[in-house]
């Protein structure tokens, strides 16, 4: 578990903040300058808080009162920064394998499987500006991941992205997540992406935990739930995507590959799609 309980001076406010979170996906969510970037560098080590203590699954990465702080190379967490900070003069293959600890054949097959995974095996020869949004960011991923680290921590990852794009690289982000069962602690300020990306929530204004924004509780009404048909389902190890069309409209679901097997959804099957202005669903 990593936990967190820390406070920083910023030019205009003091950052005061302390939660846990297990392995699943936190989302830091709230507007931009409240201090969320601020919490990942300190988990990271690359900024020092005034006071607190930040410590994971019992090893201690920071602690003021104690005058500990663990460098970043020794801490074993992965960033990914909002621009991917791929490095232009390295091919895509020479990239990933920039953030290896280690090089035996334990890494090799890691290596191996996250091209896979990711879907960028065509891509290693390649160089970032020759890369899509979307490929830059798996390239990223994967180099973070390469590391073998015990927190990942994603900027705004996807915020340069087209809905499209981002609409996968969700799906695609909740997966790897789920397989390498660490802690991914994600920033955002867009409402959709965090209650999409989250399995925890923590809502931060002026460096405070708040309650909940009054949109973020909304309901699915009588007005949005329509009838439609399967159309197709992209199945993935841990997140499927299921495409359904009424008459007028084609909807997309990104739900759990459990959730499909229990539901036994297929094309074909007449389904209802709840739509929430944050969030769809699926109900057979």
């Amino acid at each position: 578990m990593l936990s967190v309980d820390i406070t920083k001076q910023l030019p205009n406010f003091t950052l005061q903040i302390r939660f846990d979170v297990e392995q699943n996906i936190l989302v830091l969510f709230g507007p931009s300058g409240c201090g969320k970037t601020t919490i990942l560098r300190c988990i990271a080590g690359l900024l020092e808080p005034e006071g607190g203590r930040i410590s994971y699954d019992g090893k201690t990465l920071f602690d003021g009162q104690a005058n500990i702080f663990v460098p970043p190379r020794d801490r074993h967490v992965g960033y990914m920064f909002q621009d991917y900070a791929l490095f232009p003069h390295m091919n895509v293959q020479k990239n990933i394998w920039y953030g290896a600890k280690r090089h035996n054949s334990e890494i090799t097959h890691i290596y191996e499987k996250l091209l896979n995974l990711l879907r960028i095996e065509q891509l290693t020869k390649r160089y970032p500006e020759h890369l899509s949004g979307g490929e830059r960011q798996r390239v990223a991923l994967a180099r973070a991941l390469i590391a073998e680290p015990k927190i990942l921590l994603l900027d705004e990852p996807l915020s340069a992205l087209d809905n499209a794009a981002r609409l996968e690289l969700q799906s695609e982000l909740k997966e790897m997540q789920k397989l390498w069962g660490i802690p991914f602690v994600l920033v955002t300020h867009d409402p959709k992406e965090a209650k999409v990306m989250g399995d925890q929530f923590l809502f931060i204004e002026r460096g405070r935990q708040v309650e909940p924004p009054s949109f973020w509780d909304n309901k699915v009404s009588g007005r949005n739930k329509f009838p439609a048909i399967v159309q197709n389902v992209v199945r993935g190890e841990v997140m499927s995507k299921v495409v359904m069309k009424d008459e007028e409209r084609e909807f997309m679901a990104i739900i759990t590959t459990d959730a499909v097997d229990d539901l036994a959804i297929q094309p074909g099957d007449q389904v209802t799609a709840l739509v929430k202005a944050t969030e769809m669903m699926v109900q057979k």
